[in-house]
């Protein structure tokens, strides 16, 4: 089960906040309510969670893929139901601690397909049609841990705190995102859709989703070394500085 914070709140919470923001009575069912209003507010709601989740990275939306080859596998593997784009940098052979390559493009694909290949340092990787593509392929001759980092696309958990899901449903259904965020952005869309002056509703989003985007993750670790390297390690070959002792 994912951990997720103590700023999240409910559907029918957020809806009734934003109703009073913009003038409507909160009603005791927002999601049993037929006024015209409330059906555009719960439909926006949907559409601001997805938006949120294409906007940026959350961390409480990452989770983490494991892949265990069989050396004969073709390759192929199927990604995660909630998948909606790998996190860079962290596509790993934990077997043999090291980076894999990629994502590689449709050219750089086949030409490695067109090439015969017996043994590579690092495998590379691709995401096509619902698949995680791993190279060499068919077979790929090695039993490995593989692993990466991706963002969910399921932003709302049910009251049983272990059913995830892509869209509010009902109003007990709890909301990943910060809760003045998710507000703030419904608000907006719902003056938009309503051809009103959204100004301050956009100003006010904005600098919520700033702030919020700037703590998200902690600041990333110095690099000392004579590297442009994502990975801080020491390594004699590329970030020791070079003290030309015996050139």
């Amino acid at each position: 089960m994912v951990t997720y914070p103590t700023t999240i709140t409910t559907a029918d919470a957020i809806l009734n906040r934003v109703a009073a923001e913009v003038g409507l009575t909160p009603v005791s069912d927002p999601f049993g309510s037929s006024d015209a209003s409330f059906v555009q507010l719960r439909h926006l709601l949907n559409v601001a969670g997805d938006e949120l989740a294409v906007l940026y990275d959350w961390e409480v939306l990452r989770r983490e893929k494991t892949i265990t080859t069989a050396a004969t596998d073709v390759g192929n593997y199927t990604l995660p139901t909630d998948f909606a784009r790998i996190v860079d940098n962290t596509a790993w052979n934990r077997s043999e601690d090291l980076p894999m390559f990629g994502p590689l493009s449709a050219q750089e694909w086949q030409a490695l397909l067109g090439r015969t290949v017996t043994n590579l340092i690092n495998l590379g990787w691709r995401i096509t049609n619902g698949e995680f593509l791993v190279y060499p392929y068919n077979p790929v001759g090695i039993v490995a841990s593989l692993y990466f980092e991706y963002v969910s696309n399921n932003w709302v958990v049910a009251t049983d705190g272990t059913t995830y899901k892509n869209e509010v449903t009902v109003n007990s259904d709890n909301i990943l995102y910060d809760r003045t965020l998710i507000a703030r952005y419904l608000k907006l869309k719902f003056l938009l859709a309503r051809g009103l002056d959204a100004t301050a509703a956009q100003d006010d989003f904005n600098q919520m989703f700033e702030m919020l985007t700037g703590s998200d993750k902690g600041a990333g670790t110095l690099n000392a070394g004579n590297s442009s390297d994502v990975y801080p390690f020491i390594n004699a070959y590329r970030n020791i500085g070079n003290s030309n002792f015996g050139s």
